[in-house]
């Protein structure tokens, strides 16, 4: 089989910000307004989403093909879904106590999951256990 190789630049990384900045952002959102501008994430943006530990660590890596910050919040804040099996809730409380920063990147929908594959591939975050069962 003929392996492929994709290149694709990425050169618009955010800076890495504290996850508490995101959870008052989306607890009040009438702070958006004030937040720096580099540090708004607005509707809409697809791309990656990277999280770390208190070490600045990558923990683990997501997507989002059509919003990044609602993806995020889905992670941070929001109830574990009902249709979770008890396990899959549990592993998302636990990994909730260890996001403590966070970045994205904002990516063409077309290649969004090669860059989250490449991302991964290349930091091995402990988090993404679908990755770590291949890869092992």
């Amino acid at each position: 089989m003929k392996r492929i190789t994709i290149n694709y630049e990425i050169d618009n990384h955010s800076d890495v910000i504290p996850i508490n900045y995101f959870i008052d952002c989306i607890s009040d959102t009438t702070h958006w307004r004030h937040r720096k501008k580099e540090y708004i994430i607005k509707g809409g943006l697809i791309g990656c989403y990277i999280f770390y530990d208190e070490n600045k660590n990558i923990i683990y890596i997501g997507k989002s093909s059509n919003c990044i910050r609602q993806r995020m919040n889905s992670h941070i804040t929001a109830e574990p879904s009902q249709y979770l099996r008890k396990y899959e809730e549990e592993h998302l409380l636990m990994k909730r106590k260890h996001y403590k920063y966070f970045s994205y990147i904002i990516v063409d929908k077309q290649m969004v999951d090669f860059v989250e594959r490449g991302l991964i591939n290349k930091f091995q975050p402990i988090f993404n256990i679908e990755f770590n069962k291949t890869n092992k």
